[in-house]
């Protein structure tokens, strides 16, 4: 996270090192002048007499190093394993000037019901997803930003996972576009929710920001590696992909995801980092919802365009089968059986099935039911379907009361009862 970049002087450049050869003074202690990498097997200090911009260090003990051609100035190394980074000092200012840094630095859960704007978020951010059911499609969003100083990068982000309880030492892979793992790329349960590729947007409420400017990234839900997105260094963006768990995902096991440069996670003029890595545990839960379109009906009554019935309430009958999920409902009609928007003609236009949530109807929101053989209102009937003569219903049954979350069970649905008035 960046309020403020770093200004270099110009004093810095007439710090850059020379690639000049220097002898030996060591008998643990090798000068590469071409590559500027120091190797030692014991000695708490050592000295970089040669070096680049990209001088690196690897050891099993050193704690710090000095940089006699950055003008003698001591720099901190890491302390993790066998090797270690530059951490201060000039040449990690250097690094860092002239280095994207692709930070992973936020990720969320989405239930697949909506559009690349209006799509739920059933899970809090940098949250894992508990309970993720299987043969469910879910989405996952992440914000990338750069977090180097000066330079602006190109890359395509690539969706992998790795099953590992320790993400950032996790055995990573391509998230499949096919069905040959634990995990594949899943298409939206909806087409009219997206097009695979189409840009994202900063939703309001989803992911923090994290830097100054939003660029668009990609929604994806047939391949697992967006478009090219460039950043600079006072830019982010969000990408979100579509996937599913399959039968084979082992169950109560957590599973780590990253993005990376089309398979890479460092190269020439950048690195990626990892602040945040998405998780999910699988469940072997029921899917958290599925959902069925009924066939057209006709209320026909002598009557012609725009004289159809007023639709009432819709219940459901049938057994909760001891399930803590629900049953939902939109509804949609038209003066035309095929479901077209322009009777007589009829050949334009589509069924557009409506819900209310709160008062507020449209296309993303269902009718909530309170339980069999209770009727709900169809209080979206005089905007959207009174006088209209031919009707279908949308049922969605949820296996858990939030309808994000894959149940243990489901309610039965046995039949389906529409009222309304000629």
């Amino acid at each position: 996270m960046k309020n403020k970049k770093a200004t270099i002087a110009s004093y810095v450049f007439a710090s850059i090192l020379l690639s000049t050869f220097y002898s030996v003074q060591d008998a643990n202690l090798l000068f590469r002048p071409s590559t500027a990498s120091a190797f030692e097997s014991s000695s708490a200090t050592f000295e970089l007499h040669a070096g680049d911009v990209e001088s690196a260090v690897a050891s099993s003990t050193s704690a710090t190093f000095k940089l006699h051609d950055a003008g003698g100035q001591n720099a901190t190394a890491s302390s993790s394993a066998t090797t270690k980074f530059v951490s201060s000092g000039i040449l990690y200012w250097l690094y860092g000037f002239f280095t994207n840094n692709y930070d992973q630095i936020h990720y969320r859960w989405r239930a697949d019901d909506g559009s690349e704007s209006a799509a739920t978020f059933p899970v809090n951010l940098d949250t894992q997803y508990a309970s993720f059911p299987k043969n469910t499609v879910k989405r996952l969003r992440f914000e990338v930003s750069n977090e180097g100083w000066t330079r602006t990068g190109t890359t395509a982000f690539r969706l992998e996972v790795a099953q590992t309880a320790t993400c950032s030492s996790g055995t990573y892979a391509a998230v499949p576009t096919d069905y040959s793992g634990h995990w594949h790329l899943a298409t939206t349960t909806n087409p009219t929710y997206f097009t695979d590729g189409d840009a994202t947007t900063n939703v309001a409420g989803g992911l923090t920001d994290e830097n100054i400017t939003f660029v668009p990234g990609q929604i994806k839900d047939i391949g697992n590696t967006t478009a090219a997105v460039t950043l600079a260094s006072s830019d982010f963006t969000e990408v979100e992909f579509g996937v599913m768990a399959l039968t084979a995902a082992t169950n109560a096991n957590p599973y780590c995801f990253r993005l990376t440069n089309s398979g890479a996670t460092s190269g020439t003029g950048y690195v990626f980092s990892y602040t945040q890595y998405a998780v999910a545990s699988v469940t072997s839960g029921l899917p958290a919802t599925g959902s069925l379109d009924s066939a057209v009906f006709d209320t026909f009554n002598g009557g012609g365009v725009g004289q159809g019935p007023a639709y009432n309430s819709i219940m459901w009958n049938g057994n909760q089968n001891g399930s803590s999920g629900k049953v939902q409902f939109q509804f949609a009609t038209s003066d035309c059986a095929n479901g077209k928007t322009n009777p007589p003609t009829c050949n334009a236009g589509a069924w557009s099935f409506y819900g209310s949530q709160s008062g507020t109807c449209n296309t993303t929101n269902y009718y909530d039911t309170t339980g069999l053989d209770a009727p709900v209102e169809l209080s979206c009937s005089p905007a959207y379907h009174n006088n209209q003569r031919y009707f279908k219903y949308r049922v969605r049954i949820c296996t858990s009361a939030d309808c994000a979350t894959g149940g243990t069970a489901s309610p039965i649905v046995s039949g389906i009862v529409v009222n309304w008035a000629p």
